[in-house]
């Protein structure tokens, strides 16, 4: 009897064990071309609202430290191995690699992989690559630029991901992201294993919008805004992999009006250099008329 009893409990207690284990979110493998073009498009492109948004931020950083190579932190150090020209602002260096993506007709995108990326194929040195689970409504993608200089490989990369409040698969409209990360870097190397980097990280949670009324309903982003420096230079034993330089709160006033305001107050990194510690207070009123027309 105890034998019978055993053999049937067995089997309700594998059944009960399976329900215990969590199962991951899956990837979107069943993504058709339309819909991710549509993605790109309305997320990845710096024409839609979200892109824009992003470049409203990216600015922060060159306006709080003013000075420093690519105009992102004054970092002292060198970081010639890149062989990137430092006079370049890195966040215009950005906009220009992504505005060359256009997609054509004739492009198709690829995939999806084992691991439900798929990908585009802009140019013999350029890639996009997107991934997309509906179940938690979140996209990741990475988009990499680069070239071959005497033997290095040099390059820029932007990577990252967005949750959002609704699933975007089939439709964008009325939608935003609720948090996201997206990091930016020049990168350059004669040795996969020592990649050099300089670039940052802009990390925005607790999402909501605010509408301005006179510049068609533009939706602006606000939340918590944290910014981290990537600087990795393995000649000089530097290896910065994203510290904490802003950290703050944004808000808009005068949503209503010809001159929104966009607030951001909180804490930054004392002297703009990622390989020393301290903070300071800091408080930054950006006039978001100019970054939006």
């Amino acid at each position: 009897m105890k034998k019978c009893l055993i053999l049937i409990l067995i089997p309700i207690f594998i059944i009960f064990l399976s329900g215990c284990v969590k199962q991951e979110p899956q990837p979107d493998k069943d993504l058709t071309q339309d819909q991710l073009n549509n993605i790109y498009s309305t997320v990845i492109s710096t024409d839609s609202y979200i892109g824009k948004n992003i470049d409203i931020y990216t600015e922060i950083p060159s306006l709080v430290y003013t000075q420093g190579v690519s105009q992102v932190f004054p970092i002292s150090k060198s970081i010639d191995n890149l062989q990137i020209n430092k006079s370049i602002s890195l966040k215009e260096t950005i906009k220009t690699q992504v505005e060359k993506i256009t997609i054509e007709p004739t492009n198709e995108w690829q995939g999806p992989d084992a691991n439900g990326w798929y990908l585009l194929q802009i140019d013999t040195e350029s890639y996009l690559k997107v991934r997309y689970y509906s179940s938690i409504k979140r996209l990741e993608y990475v988009l990499d630029s680069h070239y071959e200089s005497n033997g290095q490989i040099v390059g820029l990369r932007m990577e990252g991901y967005l949750v959002f409040n609704k699933d975007i698969k089939n439709s964008i409209e009325e939608t935003y992201p609720t948090n996201l990360k997206i990091s930016y870097y020049l990168y350059g190397y004669t040795d996969p294993n020592k990649v050099n980097k300089l670039g940052l990280t802009i990390s925005l949670e607790n999402v909501s919008t605010v509408k301005l009324s006179n510049f068609n309903n533009f939706p602006v982003l606000t939340g918590k805004l944290s910014i981290y420096a990537i600087y990795v230079d393995y000649n000089n034993n530097i290896n910065v992999d994203n510290k904490l330089m802003i950290s703050v709160s944004s808000s808009v006033v005068g949503a209503d009006t010809n001159d929104p305001i966009l607030k951001v107050s909180g804490i930054k990194d004392s002297d703009g250099d990622p390989t020393t510690d301290g903070y300071d207070n800091m408080y930054l009123e950006l006039h978001l008329s100019g970054y939006i027309q």
